[in-house]
């Protein structure tokens, strides 16, 4: 029992010595949140400070809130008046796009029409452009022989002008007189 009695003393002097060290231990982390406590306390104020801003700054936008909210309020009617328009808008805009949808093959068709008949036009274009030059000097060559033609002819009619002014003017008088000279004399019927 004597045993006993020991490890019981044991027991109890460990339990003593473990309490007094907890203690210890709270007495020096009590030191120690004691130090911390007037940090605390500053870093309270400090935050208090900027929450107590904070409020000031968020009460002094509530009014322009308040105001931005009435104004946006105002525009909600004319808002869902151009949402209503764009509905009844839709029907119409689907109605066009079925109807484009439709001449849509019409449209593709032409246009391979159109590119099909391009590729002749395009031959069409390069064999003219070969006898381009020749066109043009035919058109040259006909050009130089109406300008000689006409100017040969425009020297026969002078020429012929001339001569029949010539011959006009000589032998008027004889042409009148002759006739008249006849009239003049008379021509012996018995000779």
């Amino acid at each position: 029992m004597e045993k006993a009695k020991t490890i019981g003393q044991f027991a109890v002097a460990f339990g003593l010595v473990y309490l007094a060290s907890a203690i210890l231990y709270l007495t020096i982390e009590v030191s120690t949140i004691s130090k911390q406590i007037p940090l605390t306390l500053a870093g309270l104020e400090e935050v208090d400070t900027a929450v107590l801003s904070l409020i000031d700054r968020t009460l002094d936008t509530i009014p322009l809130v308040t105001n931005e909210i009435a104004g946006v309020r105002q525009l909600i009617p004319e808002v869902l008046s151009g949402v209503e328009a764009m509905r009844q808008a839709i029907p119409l805009i689907l109605a066009e796009s079925k109807a484009i949808r439709e001449v849509m093959p019409d449209v593709f068709t032409q246009m391979e029409e159109t590119r099909n008949a391009i590729a002749p036009v395009v031959v069409e274009i390069a064999a003219l452009r070969e006898e381009m030059p020749i066109i043009i000097q035919d058109a040259k060559d006909l050009v130089e022989l109406a300008r000689t033609a006409s100017q040969e002819m425009g020297e026969k009619w002078a020429r012929g002008a001339v001569q029949g002014t010539v011959e006009g003017v000589i032998s008027a008088p004889f042409k009148v007189l002759i006739p008249g000279g006849n009239k003049v004399t008379p021509e012996d019927e018995d000779e």
